[in-house]
């Protein structure tokens, strides 16, 4: 499995032109049965939660730096999602499954501390 430019975007964490929802996301990055679940959690410990994420993401999101931008959400919660890319192939040779679920568990237990504890996390 080796990581692929998404629609000539310069990033492996491009998220191409057709994803525009939170449910074209799972769906594109291939999110079923307890990752969904962990991905759901995270999103619901997201500090920004008055972002309208249901709706369709506005056009100059391209990737899931700009995505979490758009949310005004967390470097923690944009790390977190970083972690589900590994289901669109590795991202370098340091990168494995199981890294990235251990990083995915880490991080979604630093959101749910901060969550909380009602503390917004930088």
């Amino acid at each position: 499995m080796t990581g692929q430019n998404n629609g000539g975007k310069n990033s492996f964490y491009a998220i191409p032109d057709y994803v525009r929802t939170f449910d074209d996301l799972v769906m594109w990055l291939g999110v079923c049965g307890d990752e969904r679940k962990i991905l759901i959690k995270g999103w619901e410990y997201r500090p920004n939660k008055e972002a309208m994420s249901w709706y369709a993401f506005p056009e100059w999101v391209e990737d899931v730096d700009t995505l979490n931008e758009w949310l005004g959400d967390s470097f923690y919660f944009g790390n977190f999602l970083k972690t589900f890319w590994i289901n669109r192939g590795l991202r370098h040779n340091g990168t494995s499954v199981e890294r990235e679920k251990n990083k995915r568990m880490h991080y979604l237990r630093r959101l749910k501390e901060k969550s909380m504890r009602g503390v917004h996390l930088e």
